[in-house]
Protein backbone atom coordinates (compact mmCIF):
# COMPACT_ATOMS: atom_id res chain seq x y z
CA UNK A 1 0.00 0.00 0.00
CA UNK A 2 2.75 2.47 0.91
CA UNK A 3 4.66 1.61 -2.26
CA UNK A 4 1.55 2.28 -4.35
CA UNK A 5 1.07 5.68 -2.77
CA UNK A 6 4.73 6.64 -3.10
CA UNK A 7 4.96 5.66 -6.77
CA UNK A 8 1.69 7.40 -7.63
CA UNK A 9 2.65 10.63 -5.88
CA UNK A 10 6.12 10.67 -7.41
CA UNK A 11 4.66 10.10 -10.86
CA UNK A 12 2.22 12.96 -10.32
CA UNK A 13 4.99 15.33 -9.21
CA UNK A 14 7.33 14.42 -12.05
CA UNK A 15 4.67 14.93 -14.69
CA UNK A 16 3.05 18.01 -13.14
CA UNK A 17 6.18 19.98 -12.25
CA UNK A 18 9.20 18.20 -13.67
CA UNK A 19 8.23 18.08 -17.33
CA UNK A 20 7.33 21.80 -17.68
CA UNK A 21 10.43 22.87 -15.75
CA UNK A 22 12.64 20.60 -17.84
CA UNK A 23 11.15 22.09 -20.99
CA UNK A 24 11.82 25.59 -19.66
CA UNK A 25 15.40 24.68 -18.78
CA UNK A 26 16.03 23.23 -22.25
CA UNK A 27 14.49 26.15 -24.12
CA UNK A 28 16.17 28.81 -21.99
CA UNK A 29 19.74 27.78 -22.69
CA UNK A 30 19.75 31.10 -24.58
CA UNK A 31 17.59 33.38 -22.40
CA UNK A 32 16.93 35.91 -25.17
CA UNK A 33 15.58 33.32 -27.60
CA UNK A 34 11.97 33.38 -28.72
CA UNK A 35 11.51 29.79 -27.51
CA UNK A 36 12.52 30.83 -23.99
CA UNK A 37 10.10 33.77 -23.99
CA UNK A 38 7.22 31.51 -25.09
CA UNK A 39 8.17 28.81 -22.60
CA UNK A 40 8.09 31.35 -19.76
CA UNK A 41 4.77 32.73 -20.95
CA UNK A 42 3.15 29.31 -21.11
CA UNK A 43 4.69 27.90 -17.91
CA UNK A 44 1.53 28.29 -15.76
CA UNK A 45 -0.56 26.65 -18.47
CA UNK A 46 2.00 23.84 -18.87
CA UNK A 47 2.00 23.15 -15.13
CA UNK A 48 -1.81 23.09 -15.08
CA UNK A 49 -2.04 20.71 -18.02
CA UNK A 50 0.77 18.63 -16.53
CA UNK A 51 -1.17 18.38 -13.26
CA UNK A 52 -4.27 17.10 -15.06
CA UNK A 53 -2.25 14.55 -17.04
CA UNK A 54 -0.31 13.66 -13.88
CA UNK A 55 -3.50 12.92 -11.96
CA UNK A 56 -4.64 10.50 -14.66
CA UNK A 57 -1.19 8.87 -14.81
CA UNK A 58 -1.05 8.56 -11.00
CA UNK A 59 -4.54 7.01 -10.90
CA UNK A 60 -3.56 4.57 -13.65
CA UNK A 61 -0.38 3.63 -11.76
CA UNK A 62 -2.41 3.22 -8.55
CA UNK A 63 -4.78 0.75 -10.20
CA UNK A 64 -2.06 -1.12 -12.10
CA UNK A 65 0.05 -1.58 -8.98
CA UNK A 66 -2.99 -2.76 -7.02
CA UNK A 67 -4.32 -5.08 -9.73
CA UNK A 68 -1.96 -7.92 -8.83
CA UNK A 69 -3.28 -8.21 -5.29
CA UNK A 70 -6.26 -10.37 -4.52
CA UNK A 71 -9.08 -8.97 -2.45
Amino acid sequence: MKRRVLISVLLLLVIAAGVPLLELWIKCQRPASEACVWAKAYLPLSVGIGAVIGVFAAALAWFILGAGKGK
